[in-house]
């Protein structure tokens, strides 16, 4: 390529070269010099297009940071009324489960003075409270 090719090229891609000389470091090399050609590219990307770009990446990012939030937020909703409901149905069928447990010790708990009775020989009247020996006498 020849200069004129560069600097097309240059202008067509938006960047930028340019040639320098350097010689090589170091005092034992100060007789001898010599020239290096070395050509460096940058690609310069305009104002416009930059911002353009910057711009509706950050709009694009932000929108869809801002749907990804919405969606967390709604589930995290749904996840909280979820919870809530499951607490109240657990602590209704906690309050049944209490209530027929204690009706079941209140009847085991019959059972076991209405055995006690019937070993100690006697009766137990239900209607009346009372306890009688067996034979119709009555204690109480």
């Amino acid at each position: 390529m020849d200069g004129e090719e560069v600097e097309a090229w240059a202008r067509a891609s938006g960047g930028c070269s340019h040639t320098h000389s350097c010689n090589p470091p170091g005092p034992e090399d100060a007789s001898h010099s010599h020239t290096c050609f070395h050509t460096h590219t940058h690609l310069i990307i305009p104002d416009s297009q930059e911002n353009g770009h910057s711009d509706s990446s950050n709009k694009r990012r932000s929108c869809g940071n801002r749907e990804a939030v919405r969606k967390y937020r709604e589930k995290k909703k749904a996840r909280t009324a979820y919870l809530e409901d499951e607490v109240q149905r657990l602590q209704s069928m906690n309050e049944f489960l209490l209530r027929k447990l204690q009706k079941a010790m209140q009847r085991f708990w019959f059972c076991v003075q209405r055995r006690w009775m019937q070993r100690s020989n006697k009766e137990y009247d239900l209607r009346s409270g009372k306890s009688r020996v067996r034979g119709g006498q009555n204690t109480s």
